[in-house]
């Protein structure tokens, strides 16, 4: 496309959206609003409901504290193997925790609803994590790995094994 004309690219209804303008904040607030804790088709009980709500609650706020920073953080002190972009590291955030939510889905919905923002943070923090460091570099001066997990000690307020 870097070399089509814009008549070529209308024609073939390509839209370019660059990272930059848009950000990774949409695509959270798109992932949030789906039902969380049940499956695609299910039938959805009123308990239920409440906590999917008390679910997309906490993930936007652990959204809001946790992703906007972190990557920053880990854009200028660490360093990656490979180039990751800011929306794949958000997806993967993002899908993970979708995975953890459904594999979990009945210890959630049974957990008083204090229980329930501790299991989802763990969860994201974990989701996070992966996320962001899961391509660390390694090198002979710095292992970044090491100083990460230093770094996310620090940064989560839950506590770690």
């Amino acid at each position: 496309l870097r070399n089509a004309t814009p008549a070529t690219v209308s024609r073939a209804g390509v839209l370019f959206i660059n990272e930059t303008d848009v950000g990774w904040q949409p695509f959270v607030e798109s992932w949030i609003s789906a039902p969380k804790l049940s499956a695609p088709g299910s039938t959805v009980r009123e308990s239920d409901h409440k906590t999917d709500e008390n679910v997309k609650s906490t993930l936007y706020l652990l959204s809001s504290q946790y992703v906007d920073s972190n990557i920053e953080h880990v854009r200028r002190h660490f360093k990656h193997i490979v180039p990751t972009v800011e929306i794949s590291m958000v997806q993967t955030v993002c899908y993970s925790m979708d995975a953890l939510l459904m594999k979990y889905a009945d210890q959630v919905k049974n957990a008083s609803l204090e229980e329930q923002k501790v299991i989802i943070e763990a969860f994201f923090i974990f989701a996070c994590m992966w996320a962001f460091g899961g391509a660390l570099a390694e090198d002979k001066v710095v292992n970044y790995r090491n100083n990460f997990s230093s770094y996310w000690r620090s940064v989560a307020k839950i506590k770690f094994p």
